[in-house]
């Protein structure tokens, strides 16, 4: 029964075309939530562990591609209000600040021999109207950077509002051009990827921040050894730097390099298992010529003499390795799942500090069929980026912020991991909902706090910890060859910016309109 009723929302909502080269889902929609469901129940082929694309190219064979024609992608449009302060998470080139914002995603994919195309850029408004910022209460930045950026940190490019005006912003989005090598995939891309088998708060790449120009090697599918099935993605880009940081134009780039390994072994089935690094470097210090573009594949260590902390000279690159892990029962509709991360080579499992640095990810996903045509899903995830209790005598290393690399762990101003900021966070997510075959609807509730490194650094007062509670309701119905989309929440942010008695109530209205071409 389960899976006649997964099979038919696979036809109602994906609604994919046997002959269309990829299906392109848009980072913070319901369709993107609804699209890992259908892998962990098996009633479509399951993604890897190391990293999972917006774009996911189907590993048929050429008799079943449609060649030398273009396929419209969905066009998506949507308006959300937001009533106290701008924020997003989990929404790739998208930032919603206080008002409204409106955005329309479009685009179309094309194939001819081993060539795949997609187009399917974003492009949207902000009345970005205000909200009071960030103020040090401690002490003065050093760095001289915007007062629309982050605060509490000199040494970051994260921008808590952009400018003090409305904006219009064009980006590629969900963009991808890349060739077909038998085993194998290459290509140029703006996509977003997901590093780790968290759903909320991947700690070393998500959906948060945009996604920016990479190349990139990889397998079409994991390759055969002895007792495992394996597979990589080799990535090599480019993070800029926001409008809204500093006016140094000879840092306004960084390169990025990335390792994610999936091994799969076959004697335990529906487990995987996955390996992951990622490197940043100052834009000036690249050289090509070097071994900077194989960076992932033998920097291991930081240079022995670099490793004394009370140097300024730190480390040439910023770095962030993870271990991860994912088991999923098909039948019962069930999956558990891990991140472990180490932070810019801190900590020694084999150390007296083998938590130094780390952050955490476990959560788990189970499906419920029921008795009246729908389908229930619950999903919990508990996220730790803030610094042990090696951080009271080691300095922590806050994760997304670094001492060499101004801008930090982020692009265009947001954060390339977990979306719930810099210098440690603890968040827990909890969300049910309900599948039909005209209808998707969910309960979202989230609570994090915010900001916490800084804050058990140099307070002693309980009474000033900033921290958000939410609950949002999501919904989409489908009728008629088009999807009608609703988004209602409710915030309450208490202490904001680490000031007591701020506390803030946030509401959150967003319509949605989704036509599906070529039905």
């Amino acid at each position: 029964m389960k899976s006649i009723q997964l099979a038919v929302l696979i036809s109602s909502f994906l609604t994919i075309p046997s002959l269309v080269l990829a299906q392109v889902q848009t980072p913070g929609t319901m369709h993107y939530d609804l699209d890992r469901i259908m892998r962990i129940s098996g009633d479509l082929p399951t993604y890897s562990a190391a990293y999972q694309s917006t774009i996911e190219y189907m590993n048929s064979e050429d008799s079943t591609r449609q060649e030398n024609s273009i396929t419209l992608s969905d066009a998506l449009f949507k308006t959300t209000f937001r009533s106290a302060y701008g924020r997003s998470m989990n929404d790739g080139p998208l930032w919603y600040g206080r008002g409204f914002t409106h955005e329309l995603h479009a685009g179309f994919q094309y194939s001819r021999g081993i060539l795949d195309v997609t187009f399917q850029p974003v492009v949207f408004y902000s009345q970005n109207r205000s909200f009071d910022l960030q103020q040090n209460p401690i002490y003065q930045l050093e760095y001289d950077k915007s007062a629309y950026s982050y605060q509490f940190d000199a040494l970051i490019d994260y921008a808590i509002r952009y400018g003090n005006q409305p904006f219009v912003k064009f980006h590629p989005g969900q963009s991808d051009i890349s060739l077909r090598l038998k085993h194998f995939r290459t290509g140029l891309s703006t996509q977003n990827m997901s590093v780790g088998p968290s759903w909320y708060n991947p700690i070393l790449l998500s959906t948060n921040a945009p996604g920016f120009p990479h190349l990139y090697f990889q397998t079409r599918r994991p390759l055969r050894i002895p007792y495992f099935d394996i597979g990589f993605k080799q990535v090599w880009g480019a993070l800029q730097e926001s409008d809204y940081f500093d006016d140094n134009l000879d840092n306004n780039w960084r390169y990025f390099a990335g390792l994610f390994i999936e091994l799969n072994p076959r004697f335990v089935p529906g487990l995987q298992l996955g390996f992951n690094r990622t490197f940043i470097q100052r834009g000036q210090d690249f050289s090509l010529f070097s071994g900077d573009p194989l960076v992932t594949l033998y920097r291991f260590k930081a240079k022995p003499d670099v490793e004394d902390v009370d140097l300024d000279l730190n480390d040439a690159f910023d770095q962030i390795a993870a271990v991860t892990g994912r088991w999923r029962h098909p039948s019962a509709g069930f999956e558990a799942y891990f991140e472990f991360a180490i932070n810019d080579f801190g900590g020694s499992f084999f150390g007296s500090h083998p938590d130094h640095a780390r952050a955490y990810n476990l959560g788990v996903t189970q499906i419920f069929p029921s008795t009246d045509a729908s389908t229930y899903a619950l999903t919990f995830e508990l996220t730790n980026t803030a610094m042990s209790k090696t951080g009271f005598v080691r300095p922590p290393g806050s994760y997304y912020i670094h001492m060499s690399i101004e801008q930090g762990y982020t692009n265009g101003g947001q954060i390339l991991g977990s979306g719930m900021g810099p210098a440690g966070a603890l968040g827990y997510n909890l969300f049910l909902r309900r599948y039909t075959d005209f209808a998707v609807q969910g309960l979202h509730l989230e609570y994090k706090r915010i900001d916490e490194d800084f804050y058990f650094l140099y307070f002693n007062d309980k009474d000033r910890h900033d921290f958000e509670l939410g609950v949002t309701y999501r919904g989409v119905l489908t009728m008629s060859g088009y999807n009608f989309g609703l988004d209602v929440g409710f915030a309450r942010r208490k202490n904001m910016n680490m000031v007591p008695g701020n506390h803030q109530n946030q509401f959150t209205v967003g319509i949605s309109i989704q036509l599906k071409s070529g039905r």
